[in-house]
Order: C-alpha cells, then structure tokens, then sequence
C-alpha cells in the first residue's frame, strides 16, 4: 500500500492541487508498484480540518485510482464528516 499524508486544512482552497499532487506521486510510481498496490493508507494525524471539497477530494481519488482508501489517526471532529456523510462506509477510517 502506497502511503499519503493530509495536513491542515481540506478544503476548497487546496483540495484540487492535493489531488493532482496524490495523483501524480501515484503515477511516478513505476509500472509494477502501481499494478500490486492494494490500496492507498492517508495518514490524516496532521489534518485539523475537512471540508465538503476535500471529502469530494478522496471520492475522485478512490474513483480515479480504483483503490480502497485507508484513513488513519483521524482527530474525531475529522471523523465527523466521514460518518455524517456514511463515507465511513466507502473508505476504511482508522
């Protein structure tokens, strides 16, 4: 699994630069680690914030790669979001 990091604030000032950045790491990736990834693990501990466009943010990216998306360390008023919006059922939140 391909390891990210959120931090700060994500939101609609910064979610579509953090998805073009997660997806170009993703394509630098040589052929063979790009076709054995098995997921992505986001390492939310330095993330104080989610908005709506960062949380459409991890929805084009789980789209766009076609991986599972793992959640960890994530501060419970970011969890928030993920279960309001039952997206606590598409991704994996640790």
């Amino acid at each position: 699994m391909e390891h990210l990091a959120l931090v700060g604030e994500i939101d609609l000032a910064n979610s579509d630069e953090i998805l073009a950045s997660f997806l170009t790491t993703i394509d630098r990736l040589p052929a063979f680690e790009r076709d054995a990834m098995a997921g992505l693990v986001i390492d939310c501990s330095a993330m104080t914030f989610i908005g709506s466009s960062g949380l459409n943010m991890l929805v084009a990216l789980h789209k766009k790669t076609g991986l599972p998306l793992v959640l960890t360390h994530l501060a419970e008023h970011c969890r928030l979001p993920f279960v309001i919006t039952k997206l606590d059922t598409v991704f994996e939140l640790r």
